[in-house]
């Protein structure tokens, strides 16, 4: 979470800001890190590479989340900035002429208080806007596709709703899942991922089967708090 002050401060909440957590030590370091390691020099390239983070699938872009805190405009024209060492290697994802799409090692994704404005209209960019998933169908959302917002994000909880808290399938009822379902289709139609936030976390058996239910119906991204738990359970 992206807090503008001197610089671009990064903490959860105001009390979790130092001068050193920025984002470009939390972040935009380490990423052109490991990416220099993933895209060496070597005399056995034929041309150059632009590998992603991951090692066994090199291709797969890396979502990276940037939620501004403070007053939109002003921030996220900083973070603009301060992608400019990743932007120079040529390693963020790009929109070209408001219809072409050229996916790299970083997708970097605005939400929180990052304004439309600076994201939707710019036919020419290297960013884009986290959409609210839930209201996609509005009218005022009619004109926002894949080229805006490559992943739509809401609150399960919100969105949702309290799930059973069952040990056994289905862990949502009919209604609620006749919701997830037709906000995932809007979102495919428009050539959009799905992403829920606030998914339950305890019980761990209620936890996994919401988990499970979001692959299922076909989520882009799985949100989750315990990587390890969800590395072990799928």
């Amino acid at each position: 979470m992206t807090w503008r002050t001197n610089k671009e401060q990064v903490g959860h909440d105001e009390s979790s800001l130092t001068e050193t957590r920025t984002l470009e030590s939390l972040y935009i370091n380490p990423m052109l890190d490991v990416l220099r390691r993933q895209n060496p020099q070597s005399r056995f390239l034929t041309s150059p590479t632009k590998n992603g983070v991951f090692d066994t699938a090199v291709s797969q872009t890396l979502y990276f989340y940037i939620d501004i805190k403070t007053s939109g405009p002003e921030t996220f024209q900083a973070v603009i900035s301060a992608l400019k060492p990743l932007r120079e290697r040529g390693y963020l994802t790009t929109l070209e002429n408001n219809k072409t799409i050229t996916n790299g090692p970083i997708t970097v994704i605005g939400t929180g208080n990052t304004p439309f404005d600076m994201v939707g209209p710019i036919a020419n960019r290297d960013y884009f806007y986290d959409a609210h998933l839930e209201s996609l169908n509005e009218p005022e959302n009619a004109d926002i596709t894949g080229l805006i917002s490559p992943i739509a994000s809401t609150s399960f909880a919100d969105a949702i709703g309290k799930v059973t808290l069952s040990d056994t399938e289905p862990v949502l009822n009919d209604e609620q899942l006749s919701t997830l379902r037709s906000q995932i289709a809007t979102a495919k139609k428009r050539g959009i991922g799905a992403r829920y936030w606030e998914t339950p976390n305890y019980p761990i058996r209620t936890r996994n089967l919401v988990w499970r239910t979001l692959l299922r119906e076909g989520v882009a991204l799985l949100n989750v708090d315990d990587l390890d738990a969800a590395a072990s359970y799928f």
